[in-house]
């Protein structure tokens, strides 16, 4: 396996002069855009690669000095001399922290495939049939408490009305989930079924207020930098029919009108599988705050025949910076000068990409307010 890095530069155009003593100095380094790409050269497609994309989207003003100040024994003169880092376009810039987990290329390969698989329930109707029987228990029971009370109508609420209703609507839909079904499963069985999705995207921000920005010798110049990063993680796979020959319980001679309506239903050779055995357990949304535990189970589901190939998972995170200048000056210097103050602006774009495969992990979460809510009220009704 070889891999091959590619690098391409573009400068921005040349300003200002400097002098030590009576030599000019040379030009400065300044870059308008800049690329870094890294990838594998090997037979076919979809194997890793690696971007990094910088590139000034607003040159902006730049703040200029002209004067002199004695260095090193010699007398160093500037004329229209720009600070000079911020003319590079990957000073100081960088992807903010994302504020919440990132998932890992397992995870995100992982949800893409319960989302995609062609096993998928569009109603399990094993646990709407559980959840009819447990309607009755869902009207809230007054303790007398109105904490308890406002508690038990919450998780009522979330754990048991709202599936319950989700589920009836969809029932009204079921005519269209069946034959959208046929028709994927028809695809599956001729060429196999390419499918793309956005599994998971946040974002982060950072600013650095006053920062002193003094990098030409004896210069000092503040400004204020923003910067603001957007993430998400795509992936795409395909999945490809396979009869599993053999296999007790599989009735690979099932015609696809009957695949079709198993799978929409949520029902199995054996009536009842481990995915639906999950979603009828209780507290199984807790494991899934701390695991992929129901993507997994969900991911091998497999009344449709189907098995997954080459996942790819995508990292795409897009960064903007803004700098405002705001103050400058400088012992020795006759002057620093602005047009505008125009703020400069740039982008910072990375890409990534991976194959990846189905699996279960553990991870440790960041509770969103609604999980912390969730919690609150179990707890309360143990009091």
């Amino acid at each position: 396996m070889v891999v091959r890095t590619r690098t391409n530069t573009v400068p921005l155009p040349l300003v200002g002069k400097s002098w030590r003593g009576s030599t000019a100095q040379p030009d400065l380094l300044s870059t308008r855009k800049l690329d870094y790409i890294q990838d594998h050269v090997l037979p076919g497609n979809g194997h890793p690669l690696l971007i990094h994309h910088y590139e000034l989207i607003q040159p902006g003003d730049y703040p200029r000095c002209n004067g002199q100040f004695m260095n090193g024994g010699a007398i160093s003169s500037f004329v229209d001399f720009p600070v000079n880092f911020p003319r590079r376009v990957e000073w100081n810039l960088s992807h903010a922290t994302i504020s919440g987990p990132i998932p890992s290329a397992m995870q995100a390969a992982t949800e893409w495939a319960a989302e995609t698989n062609p096993s998928r329930p569009h109603v399990d109707v094993p646990v709407a049939i559980l959840e009819l029987r447990n309607m009755k228990d869902l009207f809230i029971k007054r303790v007398g408490n109105i904490g308890r009370d406002i508690s038990s109508g919450r998780l009522a609420l979330e754990y048991g009305y709202k599936p319950l209703i989700s589920d009836l609507i969809k029932l009204t839909s079921l005519g269209k989930a069946y034959e959208a079904r046929i028709r994927e499963l028809t695809h599956l069985r001729r060429s196999g079924l390419r499918r793309k999705r956005i599994v998971w995207s946040d974002t982060g921000i950072k600013s650095e207020l006053n920062r002193n920005i003094g990098l030409n010798v004896g210069l000092s110049v503040k400004g204020d930098i923003f910067t603001s990063t957007a993430m998400k993680c795509t992936v795409a796979g395909k999945w490809v029919y396979d009869p599993l020959p053999g296999i007790p319980g599989v009735n690979t001679g099932r015609s696809i009108h009957d695949t079709a309506a198993a799978a929409v239903l949520g029902w199995t050779p054996t009536i009842i599988d481990g995915s639906t055995l999950w979603e009828i357990m209780g507290f199984s949304w807790y494991f899934d705050w701390w695991s992929n535990t129901g993507d997994f189970i969900a991911a091998r589901r497999n009344t449709a025949m189907a098995k997954p190939e080459k996942i790819l998972v995508m990292y795409h995170t897009k960064t903007e910076q803004k700098i405002e200048w705001f103050s400058g000056g400088g012992i020795g210097f006759d002057a620093v000068t602005w047009d505008t103050r125009k703020p400069i602006i740039k982008h910072y774009i990375t890409k990534t990409r991976a194959t990846a495969t189905v699996g279960f992990q553990a991870h440790l979460p960041i509770l969103s307010e609604r999980q912390i809510t969730i919690l609150a009220d179990i707890m309360r009704g143990f009091k």
